[in-house]
């Protein structure tokens, strides 16, 4: 990250950035360490849920520059894949991100509205704001979803707009 927002003695380098998050997404070892052993300790736990979380958020900041094509070609469909590694690791940027690959075909041939929801859903759950927002219009348009549900709707932009999302204060103005 240091190199990516070029902070302290770091001079911002995409090219940096990019092979130290490549380098982090890559590594598995105290987790495939912790499954290998039958009784963890609660530091074993600990460290291997921490470099969960950190190879989560590589794998995530490799997708975006796949996507966007910076320090690297632009290519959808490895962004998608880092995106979706990230996502199954519980990562909420990374499922909300995800979703939207779903909504507009990013990464893969057509659309597909449904799994687009399920990691809303999973987003939200994750804590994501503005997953919250988008799950409550997708739900109260019948988007993704079997039929419209206006309660379920409101519930979730009023879970959203309690916690400060500008969007969600609105669209309960509106309601």
């Amino acid at each position: 990250m240091a190199y990516h927002l070029g902070q302290g003695d770091f001079e911002q380098s995409s090219e940096n950035a990019l092979k130290y998050f490549q380098m982090a997404a890559s590594q598995d070892s105290k987790q495939r360490a912790l499954e290998a052993n039958k009784e963890p300790t609660d530091e074993q736990k600990a460290d291997a849920k921490a470099e969960k979380a950190a190879q989560a958020q590589a794998l995530y900041c490799v997708g975006i520059y796949h996507l966007a094509g910076t320090g690297i070609d632009k290519d959808e469909a490895a962004a998608f894949g880092y995106f979706r590694q990230s996502a199954e690791k519980g990562l909420a940027n990374a499922q909300l991100q995800l979703s939207q690959c779903y909504f507009d075909s990013i990464g893969m041939k057509e659309a597909d509205a449904v799994e687009g929801v399920r990691w809303l859903r999973a987003a939200s759950e994750g804590g994501s704001l503005d997953a919250m927002h988008r799950l409550g219009i997708c739900i109260s348009q019948g988007h993704g979803v079997e039929s419209k549900d206006p309660v379920e709707a409101l519930k979730l932009w009023q879970s959203a707009a309690s916690k400060g999302h500008a969007g969600s204060e609105l669209q309960l103005g509106q309601a």
